[in-house]
């Protein structure tokens, strides 16, 4: 049986957490994943650049 979990509705999603340590150590050391630098709060009626909050996405390829 798996733990219990909560379901939101879409305006009422708290938002994303930062990434795990773990999570990022696997990215260092060259797993494709997406992290999450931090928790953002979702501003609809502002066009702020949150470009500091962004996920980041990189590529790997074998050398």
């Amino acid at each position: 049986m798996s733990d219990t979990f909560v379901v939101y509705l879409a305006k009422d999603f708290p938002g994303m957490q930062a990434s795990t340590p773990l999570v990022k150590h696997l990215k260092e050391q060259g797993c494709v994943i997406t992290i999450k630098k931090g928790f953002r709060e979702s501003n609809s009626d502002s066009d702020q650049d949150d470009s500091a909050n962004e996920d980041q996405e990189a590529e790997w390829s074998p050398t």
